[in-house]
């Protein structure tokens, strides 16, 4: 008995010392890698979901600072970056919900400086409905919306398609959560394979996420990773984004998750789009499927444009003139019949009505 209480002791004793250790590592990076966090969101904005992996928390404000911004999260009610939204509307207003990941949801920019929130203060009778989610997969924003999207009374769906948001169809782990995916069954057909929540996950992302220990290990580790496949990580966004593989593509597999996306569209009545954000060649080939399917198709290009679009060196996400851009570029495609108000119009004369090069103050 005197052994056994030996070894208790002994293991409280290293115990207590590992963690003291931990608090003590933790204390470093904190003084020493101030920035460690830059490429992840504030702690606990994520609830995690057993059907989406993930979600943003409702009504929750946080603060997200970086080298590169200080800028305010703010949920509404239904649980999305964006302003107070109701579920009702009148035969006046056009809404459309838009999915995407991190860029659509507007990492490190102010919320009305969004080219979702920049296009709706252009058309009074537009409701632009930005249900973004960072880190999402296009099988994300396509499930999001077969849960949600027939209670939200909405004219249109459009859907994010970029690099990023094709690579994590492939993926059932992102970040540090479990994510579903798609796949196909023994007889060919795609069915969803629901994340692999257990209640571990919960809790590491509850007591984990706002420490910047675990993501300056974790950031350490894929630079290692980067250098040893020979590659670079440069790509920083949200989760040290993995080197592009020829996984992330327009083929079948993606042809037939979007197929799935017009079906619950057409049975809903929704008029359906993509966004685009692709290379030259990937962006033909998903136009002309998009084309054969009745899908709309918004194109952003930005390969002959001068300037930075990017918020910083380590942060590739857009940055205000990206966003303004993109509400450009979108206005120059889009057959949307909506009233455009003088104060629209305003708006477009002058650029949207401010200078994408003045960032605003630091949110203190």
């Amino acid at each position: 008995m005197a052994r056994l209480k030996g070894y208790a002791a002994k293991f409280c004793l290293l115990l207590a010392s590992c963690c003291v250790a931990l608090l003590l590592l933790e204390g470093g990076v904190r003084v020493f890698f101030p920035y460690a966090r830059d490429h992840v969101l504030p702690g606990r904005l994520f609830d995690i979901d057993d059907y989406l992996g993930w979600k943003l928390k409702a009504e929750k404000q946080v603060i997200h600072r970086s080298r590169y911004f200080n800028v305010v999260y703010a949920t509404n009610s239904l649980g999305f970056r964006d302003k107070l939204r109701h579920r009702s509307k009148n035969k006046e207003i056009y809404r459309v919900l838009l999915y995407g990941d991190s860029q659509v949801f507007g990492w490190g920019v102010p919320e009305d400086r969004r080219f979702s929130n920049l296009l709706e203060a252009h058309m009074p009778s537009l409701e632009l409905w930005n249900l973004a989610i960072p880190a999402y997969g296009l099988d994300q924003q396509i499930l999001s919306y077969e849960r949600e999207g027939a209670s939200l009374n909405a004219d249109e769906v459009i859907f994010f398609v970029s690099e990023e948001t094709l690579r994590r169809t492939h993926r059932d782990y992102m970040d540090g959560r479990y994510k579903p995916m798609f796949v196909k069954s023994q007889h060919g057909l795609l069915q969803v394979a629901p994340p692999k929540q257990v209640v571990t996950p919960r809790l590491l992302y509850e007591v984990l996420s706002p420490l910047y220990l675990p993501h300056f290990v974790n950031r350490r580790l894929k630079m290692l990773h980067a250098l040893v496949e020979g590659g670079s990580n440069k790509r920083g966004p949200e989760a040290d984004r993995d080197t592009i593989t020829s996984s992330a593509r327009t083929g079948n597999f993606e042809e037939e998750i979007l197929n799935i996306a017009r079906d619950i569209a057409v049975k809903r009545k929704h008029k359906i789009r993509v966004l685009a954000e692709l290379p030259y060649a990937m962006r033909k080939v998903l136009q002309e499927f998009c084309s054969r399917k009745g899908i709309g198709f918004l194109a952003i290009d930005f390969d002959n444009v001068s300037g930075s679009l990017v918020l910083g060196r380590d942060d590739h996400h857009w940055n205000l003139q990206a966003h303004q851009l993109v509400a450009e570029q979108m206005l120059s495609q889009v057959d949307w019949n909506i009233p455009r108000g003088r104060a629209g119009k305003y708006l477009l004369r002058h650029r949207f009505g401010f200078d994408p090069n003045v960032h605003p103050e630091p949110v203190l």
